[in-house]
């Protein structure tokens, strides 16, 4: 968990500073779905090697490894990044943060639960993926979740 916290932390806080202004974050698994549109057309399904990356997000993302992706999981990631860079609670830095990671997790909560219980299977992340690479209008940027701007 904390292995995972401290690879991604350190690129966040550099990508917050240096845009701080004018912010805008996408998730990282938005990189990771442009790199595997190409191989999930209409109707199929993911290889192995496509959920074992996706899998392998989703435990990055699940902090507490309870097997879901909820509030809690991205409340402590916020509590680390406040920890590490010794932020203090106001701080501008930790404000954009904060706001960022909730717009992020309300686009993940409408697109990915299926349910609607507020929180995120491995299931539910699978399922997400392929659905919104299966047509050619979904394969380009300006068709993928836009998160917040600052």
């Amino acid at each position: 968990m904390l292995r995972a916290v401290s690879r991604v932390v350190p690129q966040m806080v550099r990508s917050a500073a240096a845009n701080a202004p004018n912010m805008v974050v996408r998730p990282a698994a938005i990189s990771l779905v442009r790199t595997m549109m190409e191989g999930v057309a209409k109707g199929k399904k993911l290889n192995q090697f496509q959920k074992s990356k996706l899998k392998r997000k989703f435990d990055l993302y699940d902090i507490d490894d309870d097997g879901f992706v909820e509030r809690e999981d991205y409340d402590n990631y916020i509590a680390k990044i406040k920890e590490a860079y010794d932020l203090k609670d106001g701080d501008p830095l930790l404000r954009a943060f904060e706001m960022e990671f909730d717009a992020h997790w309300q686009k993940m909560l409408k697109f990915m639960d299926e349910n609607k219980d507020g929180q995120l299977s491995i299931d539910e992340w699978l399922d997400y993926y392929p659905s919104i690479t299966s047509t050619s209008k979904a394969k380009t940027p300006e068709n993928l979740p836009r998160f917040s701007t600052m």
